[in-house]
């Protein structure tokens, strides 16, 4: 039972990661770099190139 609540657990972590990074991008594409950063900074994939780049490009412009 522990088992099935985990993996539920990390599917729903998994889905709202996710979500905050597509919300990243919206942001980025609708020219509102503040709130985007905020979201990359504190995304769990600052080692992926892709989401990188895309903090680069944000905080430059």
């Amino acid at each position: 039972m522990q088992r099935l609540y985990f993996i539920i657990l990390l599917l729903f972590q998994t889905f709202l990661i996710a979500q905050n990074e597509q919300l990243a991008l919206n942001y980025i594409d609708s020219g509102e770099y503040e709130k985007a950063i905020t979201i990359l900074e504190t995304s769990s994939q600052k080692n992926n190139q892709f989401y990188s780049d895309k903090l680069l490009f944000v905080t430059n412009n």
